[in-house]
């Protein structure tokens, strides 16, 4: 293919060999170094880069044209000091095994290139469970002046950082390449590089700004493919768009928004494979469709109908993978179908009916990881068969025995997490398993021996989920912490001491939630704080101070409640308590008329109707 063509005179045989010496048509960029995330002071000496030219064309006038274009890439990357140890060599034979080719063609002074790009540290960025398709190998890149190809010595500059792991300088190489001047046509690939290297660091730093960056470069690679109209890579970005936006969702950025706008990507991801009878595409789409439905009930949105619209998508997903005997994607559905099942129980949807059929179709699940020896769904679907037994226990069906089939289940999830004791699966598992023996105690089964067995989980989850990643498991296990403390003192057990440790979990699960702009449970552990500071008070500890500190987080838990669209019950709640504050100072002889006068008022406004209370 890049054989040199002979001229029929032997006179003229000088000039082929002159043409090897000046001619491109393809330069391979070996690079080396295998730094991840490279420091600071050491990055300006770890780049090292051959470039091998070989002629493609005999076309003298090309010929001088590849010249300029080789000249002007040997001199630009030799000024930069991270490029400085660039070199230069002539290449035979085979390029199939050369880490970065670049190609193309030129026509009337322009140069239209392509990049194949071999290094391994490439095709080892991350591909969520989710995404579709992966990283071309090969980028087109828009057409360039032959005279001044500057992106090309940019995209090198980028792809240089890409093979030495190094994908947080990549991706800010990519972002100041992308800013650079250039032809509308073709952009597509650049993008498209650019959103999976984010992603990568975003895996790597739990940066919630960078996997948004990652969504808006996805999107604007659409309109490349949407020109050379591939809609096979239009519909897998579609739906990657989609996944990474129910994941900005999860990390509590515009949660909503994000998830009406995942349902509707992955819809026309999902139209797009079907009309190209993709099968597989189809039901991965579906699978993600069928999560991104779960989410938008889970956050109270049409509850009913998005859980219906769930399971239809997931049975759709199972059918499909059943039948093509992909069996990872048909435990996927089926756990996910499981959790949709669950979900609906949990908002009163006929909940005994629909928890047996969580646990029937997670169990099937269960038989196939068995059979198929497919480990990597094994913890979750231990963790969900354990949750939805927890369920029938808290619709107080055969709650001692259910709740101890739910421990059975959450400890082998465990187990299998053990080694990723940072990681959500093993955390939310370890979370699930605390309230488990939590509940248990609340049904009076060895309450303190049982109490203390969920201290202990809930501490071990709060210890390994301080990670951005996990802080929203971090803030359910500290919440979840409060409560156990709070019923140990309630069974009085050291009474004062776990009082107090109960308002310190309380007050970091509300620093967490309103740093999180999570205004509902930020306001809900305010209302526990204050409670809590009041029982410190019944039992005569420093009574008139802990009673203020209850008035003061009460108050604040009202006033975020009072400004929620659906905080009527909340609200109520935290007046209620505060009247119960008031009162008890009142009683105290501490400024009676007032005191007494701020209970009654407060007890009003915990029975008046929303749209009556006061401003």
């Amino acid at each position: 293919m890049f054989g040199l063509q002979k001229k029929s005179h032997v006179g003229q045989s000088i000039f082929p060999v002159i043409k090897v010496l000046l001619g491109l048509c393809l330069v391979v960029v070996m690079l080396m170094g295998n730094n991840l995330f490279a420091e600071e002071a050491e990055k300006e000496a770890v780049i090292k880069l051959k470039v091998g030219i070989a002629q493609i064309t005999g076309d003298d006038e090309k010929a001088s044209v590849q010249e300029g274009i080789t000249t002007f890439l040997k001199t630009n990357t030799s000024k930069n000091n991270e490029l400085k140890h660039i070199g230069f060599l002539g290449l035979k034979g085979s390029k199939e095994n050369v880490p970065i080719l670049i190609g193309g063609e030129i026509k009337d002074n322009e140069f239209h290139p392509n990049v194949t790009s071999n290094f391994p540290s490439l095709s080892k960025l991350t591909q969520p469970a989710d995404f579709l398709g992966q990283i071309p190998k090969t980028a087109t890149l828009p057409v360039l002046s032959a005279k001044e190809p500057m992106l090309l010595v940019g995209f090198i500059h980028a792809l240089n950082w890409v093979e030495a792991g190094n994908f947080a300088d990549a991706a800010r190489r990519f972002d100041a390449l992308l800013n650079e001047p250039m032809k509308p046509q073709g952009r597509g690939d650049l993008y498209l590089y650019a959103a999976y290297i984010n992603y990568e660091v975003y895996r790597v730093t739990g940066d919630k700004m960078t996997l948004k960056r990652s969504v808006d470069l996805f999107s604007e690679a659409l309109a490349g493919y949407r020109e050379k109209k591939d809609w096979a890579m239009y519909a897998n970005i579609q739906n990657n768009i989609g996944v990474g936006s129910k994941e900005l969702a999860a990390l509590g950025v515009e949660p909503e928004k994000n998830l009406r706008h995942s349902v509707l990507v992955i819809q026309e991801a999902a139209r797009f494979m079907e009309k190209e009878k993709n099968e597989i595409g189809y039901a991965s789409a579906q699978k993600s469709l069928g999560k991104s439905y779960q989410e938008l009930a889970a956050l109270g949105v049409e509850q009913e109908q998005n859980l219906k619209l769930s399971i239809a998508a997931l049975e759709r997903a199972s059918e499909i993978d059943k039948k093509l005997k992909n069996i990872a994607g048909y435990v996927d559905a089926q756990n996910n179908l499981g959790v949709s099942y669950q979900a609906l129980a949990k908002w009163g949807i006929e909940y005994e009916k629909n928890l047996n059929k969580a646990i029937s179709t997670l169990m099937e699940a269960a038989k196939f990881i068995e059979t198929e020896k497919k480990e990597e769904y094994a913890a979750q679907i231990q963790n969900n068969i354990g949750t939805s037994y927890q369920k029938l226990a808290e619709w107080q069906i055969e709650p001692e025995k259910n709740l101890k089939a739910s421990i059975g289940f959450l400890e082998k999830a465990v187990k299998l997490e053990k080694n990723n004791k940072e990681d959500t699966g093993y955390l939310n598992a370890q979370n699930n398993l605390g309230m488990s023996y939590q509940a248990l105690a609340q049904w009076n089964v060895e309450p303190k021996k049982n109490l203390k067995q969920s201290v202990d989980i809930f501490q071990d989850v709060a210890q390994n989920g301080k990670g951005e990643k996990t802080e929203a498991i971090y803030a359910e296990a500290q919440k979840n912490l409060g409560a156990s403390y709070l019923a140990l003192a309630r069974q009085d057990m050291e009474a004062e001491k776990n009082l107090n440790n109960a308002i310190s979990a309380f007050k970091e699960t509300a620093r967490v939630r309103k740093k999180q702009e999570n205004m509902k449970d930020y306001a809900m552990a305010q209302n526990k704080i204050g409670e809590v500071y009041k029982d410190l008070s019944d039992r005569g500890v420093d009574s008139k101070k802990n009673l203020g500190f209850s008035i003061e987080a009460l108050k604040e838990a009202a006033n975020i409640w009072k400004n929620q669209k659906d905080g009527t019950a909340g609200y109520a709640m935290a007046q209620n308590s505060l009247g119960l504050s008031y009162q008890a100072l009142a009683d105290m002889g501490v400024e009676h008329e007032e005191n007494k006068k701020r209970a009654d008022e407060a007890f009003q406004e915990s029975r008046t109707p929303h749209a009556k209370r006061k401003e």
